[in-house]
C-alpha cells in the first residue's frame, strides 16, 4: 500500500467518523492494504526497536514504606515541572476541600526552571515540598511513593484541578465500602475553563482516583517513557479486590493544544513504549497477575493506539513485526478477540501484513 493512501484515509477519518462510516470505508479500503507481509525476525524488530530506546529497564516492582498506622486518610501527590501557569489553581483546588477526613498534599518540583519553586512557598505551611533535578514525573511521583503515611492515595497533575467535595465524597465511597480503588467522572476542560467533553470513569489514568496505599508497597512508575501511568491498568488494578466508580465529576483535566503530550505524533519515543510493557508483562508475572481476556484485548488496543499515532515512522514496521511474534507467543497465542474492532488488528497482525495493519489502527 503506498503511504499515499494512508495519509488519505487519516485525512478522511474526521469526516467518516461524524457520518459511522469508518467500518465501512475501512472494509472498502483493506483489500488495498493487506498484501505486504513483513519476514522481519523478533530479534531484528527488536534491534530497530532498541536504537530509539531511551526509558528505563528497570522493574516496577520495589518496595515501598507503608505505615502501619497512617496518620492521614489521604495522601495527595502533585508532581509539578515549570507549572507556574497553573499550580496555585491547582494547589487552591486541593487545599479548599471542605472534608472531615484528614489529608497531606505533597509536592514534588521536577527541576522547575520558572516561578514554580517561588509560588511553592506562598503554601510552605500547608504542603510538603521536594525538590530535585529534572528527571520526568514518573521518578517525581516515585520519590512521593517511597514513604507514605496515609490510608489512600491521589494523584493531581500541576496543570489540572479537583472539583469541590471530591476528597470528601471519594473518602466516603472509599470507607463504606472498604474499596481499594475508587474513581469519579472527569471533565476535559480548556485553558479558560470551557468543558470540553465528560467521561465517566478514569479507566487506566492514574488521576481521577482514589487507590489504596497497600497496592503500592511493591509497585513504582516505570521510569523515562511517555504513558508511563499505563502500570495503573497493568499491575495495580489487578491487584485490587474491590473497585467502586462514582459519577462525581471531580477531576477536572485541562487540555493544552501546545504541551509536550499534544504534541506527541509520530515521535519515535513513543515506540519505546514497547520496552515499557515487556518490563509490565514480566512484572505481573513476578507478581503471580494471571493473564486474562482483558489483559489480551488491552494489548491490541495499544496496539491499535500505537499504530494510529506513529504509522509514519519507519520504526513502526519493526514494532508491529515485534508485536506479531508477541501475539504468537506462549503468552498470547491461546487468545482471541470477538470485538469486531480489535478482530481487524488481531488478523493483520497475526498474519503480519504491516500495512493492513497500519489501515487498521488509523481507521479504527
Amino acid at each position: 500500500m503506498d503511504n499515499r493512501l494512508l495519509e488519505i484515509a487519516e485525512r478522511l477519518k474526521p469526516y467518516l467518523r461524524r457520518v459511522h462510516l469508518c467500518k465501512v470505508a475501512y472494509i472498502l479500503l483493506r483489500p488495498f492494504g493487506s498484501q505486504r507481509k513483513t519476514m522481519m525476525t523478533l530479534e531484528e524488530a527488536e534491534a530497530i526497536l532498541q536504537q530509539i530506546h531511551t526509558g528505563s529497564d528497570k522493574s516496577c516492582i520495589c518496595n515501598n514504606h507503608i505505615e502501619e498506622c497512617p496518620r492521614y486518610d489521604l495522601k495527595v501527590i502533585v508532581p509539578a515541572y515549570n507549572a507556574e501557569r497553573f499550580i496555585k489553581r491547582c494547589l487552591d483546588s486541593i487545599l479548599n476541600q471542605e472534608t472531615k477526613y484528614t489529608f497531606q498534599v505533597a509536592v514534588m518540583d521536577d527541576g522547575s526552571t520558572d516561578a514554580t519553586s517561588e509560588i511553592l512557598k506562598a503554601y510552605a505551611d500547608r504542603i510538603t515540598v521536594t525538590t530535585q533535578e529534572n528527571k520526568g514525573v514518573a521518578t517525581a511521583r516515585n520519590i512521593a511513593l517511597r514513604s507514605i503515611d496515609a490510608k489512600y492515595i491521589m494523584f493531581v497533575d500541576a496543570d489540572d484541578t479537583i472539583a469541590p467535595n471530591t476528597i470528601e465524597r471519594l473518602l466516603d465511597a472509599a470507607y463504606s465500602d472498604d474499596a481499594d480503588i475508587v474513581e469519579c467522572a472527569h471533565e476535559r476542560v480548556s485553558l479558560n475553563g470551557k468543558t470540553i467533553s465528560r467521561h465517566y470513569g478514569t479507566t487506566g489514568y492514574v488521576c481521577g482516583k482514589l487507590i489504596r496505599s497497600r497496592l503500592f508497597e511493591h509497585i513504582q512508575f516505570p521510569e523515562g517513557y511517555w504513558h508511563e501511568d499505563g502500570v495503573i491498568q497493568t499491575l495495580v488494578k489487578p491487584l485490587a479486590r474491590n473497585i467502586r466508580m462514582t459519577d462525581h465529576i471531580g477531576y477536572l483535566y485541562t487540555y493544552n493544544p501546545y504541551s509536550a503530550t499534544s504534541q506527541e505524533r509520530q515521535q519515535p519515543k513513543l515506540l519505546d513504549i514497547y520496552w515499557m510493557c515487556k518490563i509490565e508483562d514480566d512484572d505481573r508475572l513476578t507478581l503471580g497477575i494471571p493473564d486474562t481476556q482483558q489483559w489480551y484485548e488491552e494489548c491490541l488496543d495499544d496496539i491499535i493506539r500505537l499504530l494510529s499515532q506513529t504509522w509514519r515512522l519507519p520504526q513502526s514496521d519493526a514494532y508491529a513485526a515485534a508485536m506479531m511474534h508477541q501475539l504468537h507467543g506462549e503468552r498470547m497465542r491461546n487468545f482471541a478477540t470477538s470485538k469486531w474492532r480489535l478482530r481487524q488488528i488481531e488478523r493483520e497482525i497475526r498474519a503480519g501484513r504491516i500495512d493492513g495493519a497500519k489501515l487498521a489502527a488509523i481507521m479504527l
